[in-house]
């Protein structure tokens, strides 16, 4: 019974507080691909200005570095190799041992796992369809994308080639 509460204390305690580092620098990290994205609805404003258009590619380049850096930071949890992972494999708890009781703060680790890979996918879907808009748009030129690319993990392309 005091697992019970000890995971019920640890929710409440996550659900105060609503955050964990990787959670908080995800929002972060979300509203800042939002915002840009809302930057390149005007298409034609942007093909029509350089300096605006550079400085978006200059924000949109940094954006995909601490994308980078976050995924770095936090790879196990978003790769899926965390306790979320154990939990979706039948484990029921998420504490790797099967059977299916949560222990202290296990449930409360896998709902913030949970929550964490609920914003990446986020992150993702927008950053990734601000650069498909990019490419297919004709927004920056070859070299430019070629920046973009650059500033993505090695071996990850978003469709940007190779």
């Amino acid at each position: 019974m005091s697992s019970a509460n000890d995971a019920t204390a640890a929710l409440a305690a996550l659900s105060l507080t609503g955050t964990t580092p990787a959670i908080r620098d995800l929002r972060a990290l979300l509203s800042d691909a939002e915002r840009m994205q809302r930057g390149f609805e005007d298409v034609s404003g942007l093909r029509a200005s350089t300096p605006r258009r550079e400085l978006l590619h200059g924000e949109l380049e940094d954006l995909l570095r601490r994308r980078n850096q976050i995924f770095t930071r936090y790879r196990r949890e978003l790769s899926g190799k965390g306790k979320a992972t154990n939990a979706a494999e039948g484990d029921g708890d998420g504490d790797g041992d099967g059977d299916g009781h949560g222990h202290g703060s296990d449930a409360a680790e896998v709902e913030a796992v949970t929550e964490a890979l609920r914003l990446w996918g986020e992150v993702e879907e927008v950053l990734g369809g601000v650069l498909e808009a990019c490419r297919v748009e004709g927004v920056f030129g070859e070299e430019q994308m070629g920046v973009l690319k650059g500033a993505c993990e090695p071996g990850f392309d978003w469709g940007l080639g190779g």
